[in-house]
């Protein structure tokens, strides 16, 4: 969603685009941490794997589109 405001925003609020999906990459990081304690406290060692390998994959994807995004709107920003 963001990058698509980003390609369609105004120059002048170009930078809450990138506040925005830095905070996006701020929960993501966040709900990691939140999947790794829980998981903690699973004794299926199988599961909690499968679990943990599905949560570092959501979030490295995530990471590298709010990084692609952000670099979107400081290109944007430095063309101003």
């Amino acid at each position: 969603m963001h990058q698509e405001i980003q390609d369609i925003s105004s120059r002048n609020i170009i930078s809450d685009v990138g506040v925005g999906v830095q905070c996006l990459k701020a929960a993501l990081n966040s709900a990691y941490l939140n999947v790794l304690i829980n998981l903690y406290s699973i004794s299926d060692e199988i599961y909690v794997a499968e679990q943990k390998e599905k949560a570092e994959k959501l979030v490295e994807e995530g990471c590298l589109a709010a990084d692609e995004v952000y670099n979107k709107v400081l290109k944007t920003m430095s063309m101003n």
